[in-house]
């Protein structure tokens, strides 16, 4: 008697036992296959218990050296430790952000690898000349890390004591006096056109100089290059303390706790202007990404903002926390989305007039 494709000979009890024995191995390695398979498959892509199993690549839409850049640098090797894998910082300055933006809304994939840095300058570029390219609907909102006031600040030697002067003296040469921040159509632009025309000036009264990023902008103006600079306190503090610059203003509801003794824009003479428009950055990620992942990787920012080394440098910026998931940043950034719009709107009516 001979049977099975593999011919085995079947002449006594030991090798009918033999035969037995192959039979039901092979049945049970099919079955627990089987059942792994099924398992795989119940499954689906990778959770987040393996994720991230590679580093991750942090897209910056400025340069180096800037507000975004120094705060990405500091984050990202806390960040690494809590999530297990290096999270790499990548500069991608182009368009005032369309560069980054691009990447993330079409050249990444929202597999949770690529997050990007947000600011309320893509907000402001969204709404003006980058609208209808990008809009806040094409992002998976992360995390909303921080706050930082706008400030106004002039070379140490400038002829405007205060923000009154600074007023009277652009009034006074329309065109002529330079300002020196981040791009037009960006949150330092709308912050600056808020406050311009709450304190009677023209768009065109002073000459918005673009640069890479605020660090660059501060530099420019202590080097005679710009006559104001809008920008922060974290880069700026150093060339007020070497006396390079002087503080003028602060664009806040309250003082600073960094600087005390600059008094807010309404303090100082213009108690109706809004002082309520800030800075704020955060973390995005292409739309669709896995909520899991999305999820993972907003505790791992936000438990890196709660140690004592971040927390001391926000307030050495006089930066303040957000500590904000995905929920309660998405309706955050559709109500800036919103308060951006309003103002875009209202300065092209008074261009216009």
């Amino acid at each position: 008697m001979e049977t099975t494709k593999r011919q085995i000979s079947i002449k006594t009890k030991n090798d009918w036992e033999e035969y037995v024995m192959r039979i039901r191995t092979k049945s049970f390695i099919t079955s627990i296959l089987g059942v792994s398979g099924l398992a795989l498959l119940a499954a689906g892509p990778a959770s987040a218990d393996n994720f991230p199993s590679k580093p991750i690549q942090y897209v910056l839409h400025s340069s180096a050296g800037g507000g975004t850049d120094t705060m990405a640098r500091l984050l990202a090797p806390i960040v690494s430790k809590y999530l297990g894998q290096k999270v790499v910082v990548r500069n991608m300055k182009g368009g005032g952000g369309a560069k980054q933006m691009t990447h993330i809304t079409r050249g990444a994939k929202p597999d949770g690898y690529t997050i990007g840095s947000t600011t309320g300058s893509l907000i402001g570029r969204m709404n003006t000349v980058l609208k209808g390219q990008f809009a806040i609907k094409d992002f998976t909102w992360v995390t909303g890390m921080l706050t930082d006031p706008f400030l106004f600040a002039v070379p140490a030697d400038s002829p405007a004591k205060d923000l009154k002067g600074l007023v009277k003296m652009i009034k006074s040469n329309p065109g002529k006096y330079k300002i020196a921040s981040f791009s037009v159509g960006g949150a330092q632009w709308i912050a600056w056109n808020i406050f311009a025309g709450g304190a009677g000036l023209k768009t065109t009264d002073a000459v918005w100089i673009p640069y890479g990023n605020v660090g660059k902008a501060a530099v420019a103006t202590v080097g005679g290059h710009a006559d104001i600079t809008v920008n922060f306190v974290g880069k700026t503090l150093q060339h007020v303390r070497g006396g390079k610059l002087r503080y003028i203003a602060l664009m806040a509801p309250q003082r600073s706790e960094a600087i005390p003794d600059v008094p807010t824009i309404n303090e100082a003479g213009y108690p109706k202007i809004d002082s309520s428009f800030v800075q704020f950055r955060g973390i995005v990620a292409p739309l669709k990404t896995p909520a899991d992942r999305v999820n993972k990787i907003n505790a791992a920012f936000i438990k890196a903002m709660k140690t004592e080394r971040i927390k001391k440098w926000l307030k050495r910026g006089g930066k303040s926390s957000m500590n904000f998931g995905p929920k309660k940043f998405t309706k955050f950034i559709k109500h800036v989305n919103k308060v951006t719009a309003h103002y875009v709107k209202d300065l092209d009516k008074k261009k216009k007039k």
